[in-house]
């Protein structure tokens, strides 16, 4: 039987998927070089450890960029492209437009300490016409881990809505959306490799 249960990536999608990943790991290296340094322990050791996993990820995404473009024609520059790139930079603008608003609201009415909260609830949210844009259902589980982080862990955390713990888990859950991607798209590449074969 052929590898017919494997669902092949659009060549768009298989393009931007390693370029995906290398922001994922960059802004989870960021909330947790945060983390660290919002939790007062300010420990050189993490901030190391922080850094060299991102670029241990950045670099693995690099090379199976480097290795999906080899195998796709020239796609970047046409219509279809040029308007996702719009529509991307569009909802990241408004991404950012939010949190200024929200943060500066919040300020205003004295709930400074639910900053990091909205500031998790809006990323999350902006994954989601982001998964419908780039045809990424993985985008929608991120959205949705993201959304609940920012509603339940106020409630559950004993230090409230001020607990910088929360960059911990947003951090976290960047990675590890990076590497599911990385690993899906590297798996898929491999198996374009592989010749033909039946397994009865």
């Amino acid at each position: 039987m052929e590898h017919a249960f494997v669902q092949p990536v659009s060549a768009q999608a298989s393009q931007r998927r390693p370029i995906g990943a290398m922001i994922f790991a960059v802004f989870g290296s960021l909330w947790l070089l945060s983390w660290n340094h919002y939790s007062g322990s300010h420990q050189t050791l993490f901030n190391v450890l922080i850094v060299a996993c991102g670029i241990a990820i950045i670099s693995w995404a690099v090379s199976i960029d480097k290795r999906v473009r080899s195998t796709l024609t020239g796609i970047q520059n046409d219509q279809d492209s040029r308007l996702s790139n719009k529509t991307y930079h569009l909802i990241n603008a408004a991404q950012w437009l939010a949190i200024f608003i929200g943060i500066n609201l919040l300020n205003q009415f004295g709930l400074a300490a639910w900053d990091l909260p909205l500031i998790v609830l809006i990323v999350g949210l902006h994954f989601f016409p982001l998964a419908r844009l780039f045809h990424q259902p993985k985008h929608y589980l991120t959205g949705a881990y993201f959304v609940l982080l920012a509603v339940l862990f106020p409630l559950c955390s004993a230090n409230g809505p001020g607990d910088v713990n929360i960059c911990l888990g947003a951090g976290i859950g960047l990675w590890i959306s990076a590497l599911w991607s990385l690993s899906e798209i590297r798996q898929t590449q491999t198996l374009k490799d592989l010749p033909p074969t039946t397994v009865i």
